[in-house]
């Protein structure tokens, strides 16, 4: 059954998945770029049934692009942090804007 986990914004999506990595929330949805921490978004949860869009209707009337798993945006927050363990939210969202666009992890410059 599909189900639908709405932070308010980009920012609080990043700090949940940062504080509870645990947690399997689905996709984030979010609208075209550019982004920025208050960003709207919606993470997406569904069953995998490859004969069925299950894409909601909240999903496809807002027009949002699926971007990356709870999993994958963990990835990236961890990565960021091994590189730079006092990381802000800003640079949270470069490291996952950038792996978005070129499905590969940001390297901070030291």
């Amino acid at each position: 059954m599909a189900e639908i986990v709405t932070p308010a914004t980009l920012r609080e999506a990043l700090l949940r998945t940062m504080h509870h990595p645990e947690e399997h929330l689905g996709f984030l949805y979010l609208p075209h770029q550019p982004w920025t921490l208050d960003t709207s978004v919606a993470f997406f949860d569904f069953d995998i049934d490859p004969n069925m869009d299950q894409t909601s209707e909240f999903i496809k009337q807002k027009g949002w692009k699926e971007t990356l798993d709870t999993d994958l945006i963990d990835q990236v927050i961890f990565n960021a942090k091994a590189q730079k363990p006092e990381v802000d939210l800003d640079e949270l969202l470069q490291a996952f804007t950038y792996f978005v666009n070129h499905d590969a992890f940001m390297v901070f410059e030291n």
